[in-house]
């Protein structure tokens, strides 16, 4: 994202309330160290748990009748008959006719680059916090 795309989306941030910045590249490298051409400082915070935030979603995909088959080592990926064909470390083939890849950048064998875009990554760093002296609660999501 360049820094324009900053910009609009500190614009948006501010637009639902969000207490947010820009930080130019000079102010990146001067406050954080950080060689970038700029960045978006928010002065909220939130919180969450990702294991649960995780279980959370998979719960949610799965009551909509995804299916997930954890864990799998995918090593490849075919289309075919109007779908797709994985075929795994241990050796089972999964036929599907949509599929979500959650592996960062890390791009399975069979996935043409051209089929894709990577368009955002995130980055997130805080000071260490001690959870007992934070005085805020742990939020689990649950599905409705």
């Amino acid at each position: 994202m360049g820094s324009r795309g900053l910009q609009a989306e500190t614009a948006a941030r501010q637009a639902i309330g969000l207490p947010s910045h820009d930080l130019t590249r000079a102010q990146l490298a001067a406050q954080f160290g950080i060689d970038r051409t700029g960045a978006i400082l928010s002065d909220g915070s939130a919180e969450l748990d990702p294991a649960q935030t995780s279980a959370a979603c998979l719960r949610i995909a799965q009551s909509l009748g995804a299916r997930v088959l954890a864990p799998v080592q995918v090593e490849s990926v075919a289309q075919r008959d109007g779908g797709l064909r994985l075929i795994t470390t241990d050796g089972p083939t999964i036929a599907c006719k949509k599929l979500i890849f959650a592996t960062g950048y890390e791009i399975v064998k069979g996935v043409p680059r051209s089929a894709f875009d990577i368009v955002s990554s995130w980055a997130i760093a805080t000071k260490p916090v001690d959870p007992k002296r934070s005085g805020r609660a742990a939020v689990s999501f649950e599905p409705r």
